[in-house]
């Protein structure tokens, strides 16, 4: 009540009332009656007058509370950004959601950070239709800048000399794979990333058990050598053909490395696409542990 009277708002108090008892009890702070079992005169001035007691630790408790605000209405300023940045979402194709960053990445536009780090007295308000004029710039330039690191991955070519755009434009290649060092242990999707959009698509997304974002990755030769075999196997170059062109192509594989299994009673191999062929022949573990029923 004390807290209220002085201002604060009764949702901060609340949500960390545990805390401020905590420090009550700390200082050993308690209002006793006279007629209490846990009375005695040796007790403390403290103990029996709470109000000076309460004015000796009210710099603390009202410390808790100030933090608390300021957390609150930050998190409540950042959930109104990724709100107009959800509805704008909506205004794009379904198909592009799954290659763009996650809502919490806004609050990394310049435009919107004194929104964010003003003082905490207010939570303050955007308007929607200016907030989201920013957005299609900061998706534009985020993406680029992403492509751009992810050609370090890559060797350069010998004897060639490639500007960063022809760079660039190798990640649409079936040669290109990377490989998440994060989740690639727990989570198949992780393994091998070939090509631009399974790469954007794995930055953009956040892996069971996880919080964030993978952030770890490197270069898959392995699973390079075997996109590079799949695609000569249908008659194509692997130093130009784009993942386009073989999903264009839709063509089905069978793995040489594989035991017949039974399916609906016959024995038979399974069939791939050619991306599943990749991943499965990269990890020819998968084989011999199916061989020895492991």
């Amino acid at each position: 009540m004390r807290l209220h009277h002085l201002g604060h708002e009764t949702v901060d108090v609340e949500a960390i009332s545990h805390l401020i008892w905590e420090t009550i009890h700390q200082e050993g702070v308690q209002r006793l009656s006279p007629k209490s079992k846990f009375f005695s005169p040796e007790t403390s001035i403290s103990t029996l007058n709470f109000g000076l007691a309460f004015r000796k630790i009210r710099p603390n408790i009202e410390g808790l509370v100030k933090n608390r605000k300021e957390t609150r209405i930050k998190g409540e300023r950042q959930s109104l950004l990724e709100g107009i940045y959800r509805d704008y979402l909506k205004t794009l194709r379904p198909d592009e959601w799954q290659y763009l960053p996650q809502p919490r990445c806004v609050k990394e536009i310049d435009a919107f950070k004194d929104f964010l780090n003003a003082p905490c007295q207010k939570r303050g308000d955007l308007i929607p239709g200016e907030a989201v004029a920013f957005f299609p710039e900061f998706l534009a330039q985020r993406t680029q800048k992403q492509r751009e690191e992810t050609t370090n991955f890559f060797p350069i070519l010998d004897g060639v000399e490639e500007s960063l755009e022809a760079r660039v434009q190798r990640l649409e290649l079936v040669t290109t794979v990377l490989t998440c060092s994060d989740c690639k242990y727990k989570c198949h999707s992780g393994h091998a990333l070939i090509g631009w959009k399974n790469i954007c698509r794995h930055k953009r997304s956040i892996a069971p058990g996880y919080v964030d974002p993978c952030v770890t990755y490197a270069g898959y030769d392995n699973a390079s050598a075997a996109a590079a075999s799949v695609v000569s196997c249908v008659g194509l170059d692997p130093l130009t053909t784009t993942v386009s062109d073989m999903n264009a192509r839709n063509d089905r594989f069978m793995c040489g490395n594989c035991m017949l299994s039974p399916y609906r009673g016959l024995r038979c191999l399974k069939v791939y696409t050619w991306l599943e062929c990749v991943r499965s022949s990269s990890r020819p573990l998968c084989c011999a542990e199916k061989r020895t029923g492991q």
